[in-house]
C-alpha cells in the first residue's frame, strides 16, 4: 500500500521534528519534509510537482506567512491537497478563520497521538476531521 505523503509546516524545529517522528511511525503516512512557515511551503510547492503532498500539518501562528494564509493559498491553488490544523489555538475565532480558509481539521497540540493518527486517515478517507472540541 502506498503511504500518504505529509508535510508539516511549524515554526519551531524540535516540535517540528517530533510531530514528524511520530507521523512516521504511522503505517500509512510518510513525511516528507518540514517547513518553518508558510513562505518556505508555497516555495517548495511552487519548485516541483514533487513537493506536493496529500496531507499538510499547520500551525498557525508563524512569521512570515502564517497558517491562515498559507491554508487559503493551498486551497485556492492545490485544492486536491488537505490541510489539517495543529495549533495551541483554541480560540473559536481563529478556528473558525483556519476552517473557513479550507483546512479540512483542526487539533490542538495537546492531542494525543492516537488522535492525531485517526484524523490523518479520516481526512484521507472521507476528506475531514471533526473532534468533539470543533464541532
Amino acid at each position: 500500500m502506498k503511504k500518504a505523503k505529509v508535510v508539516i509546516v511549524e515554526d519551531h524545529t524540535l516540535l517540528s521534528q517530533a510531530i514528524a517522528s511520530i507521523v512516521n511511525q504511522f503505517e500509512q503516512f510518510q513525511v516528507e519534509y518540514l517547513c518553518k512557515n508558510g513562505k518556505i511551503l508555497v516555495d517548495k510547492f511552487s519548485a516541483s510537482e514533487e513537493n506536493i503532498p496529500d496531507i499538510v500539518l499547520m500551525d498557525i501562528n508563524m512569521p512570515i506567512m502564517n497558517g491562515i494564509e498559507t491554508t487559503a493559498w493551498i486551497f485556492k491553488n492545490y485544492p486536491q491537497v488537505k490541510v489539517l490544523a495543529l495549533s495551541v489555538e483554541d480560540d473559536e475565532h481563529i478556528i473558525l478563520k483556519m476552517l473557513r480558509a479550507g483546512a479540512k481539521g483542526y487539533l490542538l497540540k495537546d492531542t494525543e497521538k492516537s488522535i492525531l493518527e485517526q484524523a490523518l486517515l479520516e481526512v484521507m478517507e472521507f476528506g475531514f476531521y471533526h473532534s468533539k472540541n470543533v464541532q
